[in-house]
């Protein structure tokens, strides 16, 4: 069985990455810092239930 390709979800008028982490590893993983490359540039989240993280776009087309 193979991962599904995260989508960007619209939150306003803004497009996300949303992903959750691995159910296995969810527990040991929250709270931690981690830097993901957005446009050539890194941006830090704070893993949660969540990882959430702004594409800086409103286009669709640009966010995928």
């Amino acid at each position: 069985m193979g991962l599904r390709m995260p989508r960007p979800t619209l939150i306003g008028n803004r497009y996300y990455l949303r992903v959750a982490p691995p159910a296995d590893l969810a527990k040991a993983v929250k709270g931690q810092l981690v830097s993901i490359p957005i446009d050539g540039a890194f941006k830090s989240v704070r893993i949660g239930t969540h990882v959430k993280v702004s594409l800086g776009t409103s286009d669709l087309a640009e966010a995928l």
